[in-house]
């Protein structure tokens, strides 16, 4: 079971564990051969949460972005994907991701997105633990997000994990999760 906790204490990648609901989930590094699931998985998104995610009415990848959402380095752009274990021939349920700034190298900007038929299962804050644990080796200090005012969902999750909220013009709000050296040590789901 998923604990929401504060901090990011998770297992090395890859790991499986059940949700709140009983699905049973498998987290790892994206690599550059899911490009063709992220795009069908892209797919499964409705309108509203593709919005809420890109706050743009984009309705596909293209072969840019799918490059550039799959070839990743685990450092600098650190990418993770949940599937669901019960359903292999589904496309992954799931992405978590940070960019790290080039100004900036101690701060990331996050972002993830989970398809609709997989929201408020707990998957969103089980991705940003992951992120939180993965990025605190890097030396990434600071996680931060620009997520819609109205996506009550994720500003929720980023309340549960202790984000600094601070609105922005246009609507948006800009989240600061601080990461700690607990962040990187812990390696427990609780």
């Amino acid at each position: 079971m998923v604990k929401p906790g504060p901090a990011a204490d998770v297992p090395p990648l890859p790991f499986s564990l059940t949700l709140r609901d009983g699905t049973r989930i498998l987290v790892r590094y994206l690599q550059p051969s899911d490009r063709e699931e992220l795009r069908r998985g892209f797919l499964r998104l409705s309108a509203v949460s593709r919005w809420l995610r890109f706050a743009s009415p984009i309705r596909r990848l293209n072969e840019g972005q799918l490059r550039y959402l799959t070839e990743v380095d685990q450092v600098d752009h650190i990418a993770v994907g949940a599937r669901d274990e019960g359903h292999p021939d589904k496309p992954g349920v799931a992405v978590g991701r940070c960019i790290r700034f080039k100004r900036d190298p101690a701060v990331a900007e996050f972002a993830i997105t989970v398809v609709d038929d997989y929201q408020d299962r707990g998957i969103g804050i089980l991705l940003l633990r992951v992120l939180m644990a993965a990025a605190a080796p890097q030396g990434i200090r600071t996680l931060r997000g620009f997520v819609l005012g109205t996506n009550r969902r994720m500003l929720h999750v980023l309340g549960k994990l202790g984000a600094r909220l601070q609105p922005q013009m246009g609507g948006m709000i800009e989240a600061d999760i601080e990461l700690t050296p607990e962040s990187a040590q812990a390696r427990r789901l609780g």
